[in-house]
């Protein structure tokens, strides 16, 4: 292939496109002048354009009466219908998603209470068993009152201090 081979492709199809361009133009342009010339002659033998007119007017009627005629209320209407009946069935799942909703809040808010009511029984159980730790580790102080070191032994009076008894104040 040559390398001007496009370029005269591409002259040789504006030719022929300008060429069909001008022929289809001037045949317009023909019937065109010739409409003109037939209006111009009838007019002057008397007869007029507009039977032609209220043929191709019968001939639209007669086409547009094969079809039946739209009732735009009635589709509006069924449109309605329709939309009304979408729109109460998205309200109501919207009700429902927002009861749910409004459930789970109370559900969680519950659990929340049910949680710390928990944590705080669990801290007093914990600061018992620390006061009872408390109390086991501190220093055992000495026994009050008698104490008996054996069954077969007899009984011993432990001392006692800060309590002061008068000789002679009992029952007499």
């Amino acid at each position: 292939m040559k390398k001007g081979s496009i370029v005269r492709d591409a002259f040789e199809e504006a030719l022929e496109l300008g060429k069909s361009t001008v022929k289809s133009s001037a045949s317009a342009g023909k019937s065109i002048v010739q409409g003109a010339l037939d209006q111009l002659l009838g007019n002057e033998a008397g007869v007029s354009p507009a039977p032609q007119e209220t043929q191709k007017e019968m001939r639209e009627r007669e086409k547009k009466a094969s079809f039946t005629p739209l009732d735009t209320q009635k589709i509006e209407e069924t449109y309605k219908k329709q939309d009304e009946a979408s729109i109460e069935t998205l309200r109501s799942r919207f009700h429902d998603m927002v009861k749910t909703e409004e459930k789970k809040v109370v559900e969680e808010k519950k659990r929340e209470k049910q949680e710390q009511v928990e944590e705080k029984e669990r801290q007093a159980v914990e600061h018992k068993k620390i006061e009872g730790q408390k109390q086991k580790e501190a220093p055992v102080a000495a026994p009050k009152g008698k104490e008996r070191k054996s069954i077969f032994s007899h009984k011993k009076v432990v001392e006692r201090s800060g309590i002061e008894r008068k000789a002679g104040t009992g029952k007499q």
